[in-house]
């Protein structure tokens, strides 16, 4: 089968979660500033100090940028359905086809039903997703399922549905 795309949809994560830990960094900067001053004018401040606060600045930095750096690419071909979660994937890994009984665009709680945003693993299944409550959702013969977050869910199930074959599994 030949490897042509059909769909191709790139995502990536909201402002909100960029002002969320652009908050976490004002509020440590502020504890941090605060303790500093009353340790100095304590007399107590000593070069023990410095080394918490750079740590914590630098972890939330880091954070900040795989949050911008961060963006989900889901990709229909001809020959299946390929996702990479940048930078946590190197390469696209493909959805196989063959044992699913079921299609369908669903709107879906993140927080609820998967705990969160990013790449979720949850007794439902696996999901992956970056913002929003629209998705496509993939049932598989053992019970398990996948959701693919999306903006456009009607586009990607009649993508899906392109390749995929309801109640036959692909040979």
């Amino acid at each position: 089968m030949s490897n042509n795309l059909i769909y191709r949809e790139t995502q990536k994560f909201g402002l909100v979660c960029f002002w969320g830990i652009g908050l976490c960094w004002a509020i440590a900067l502020g504890v941090m500033g605060y303790t500093y001053f009353n340790l100095k004018t304590a007399g107590k401040l000593s070069n023990d100090f410095y080394i918490p606060f750079i740590l914590v600045m630098g972890v939330l930095t880091l954070v900040e940028i795989l949050f911008f750096s961060a963006r989900l690419v889901i990709e229909v071909r001809e020959s299946g359905i390929f996702i990479r979660y940048i930078p946590f994937h190197l390469h696209f890994k493909e959805i196989p086809l063959d044992t699913c009984i079921k299609v369908q665009a669903v709107s879906y709680s993140p927080l609820g039903d998967y705990g969160g945003w990013g790449i979720r693993y949850a007794p439902k299944g696996r999901c992956y997703n970056c913002k929003g409550t629209q998705g496509v959702k993939l049932e598989f013969a053992n019970g398990k399922h996948i959701m693919l977050g999306t903006q456009k869910p009607q586009e990607l199930e009649a993508a899906i549905r392109l390749i995929w074959k309801e109640g036959s599994p692909r040979l």
